[in-house]
């Protein structure tokens, strides 16, 4: 979990334009997979 935590810091915290891409890639594939969606809601609450 801490390696997720520290994924999500670099890819959030880096304004270089390829980061800032393939963060928006996989935001816009979980936002359209429910099933993933509802994987990273659940984590999240536990």
């Amino acid at each position: 979990m801490m390696a997720a935590m520290e994924g999500f810091k670099r890819g959030f915290g880096s304004p270089h334009p390829a980061a800032v891409i393939l963060r928006n890639i996989g935001l816009n594939m979980v936002e359209r997979q429910h099933w993933l969606k509802r994987w990273f809601m659940r984590q999240a609450i536990s």
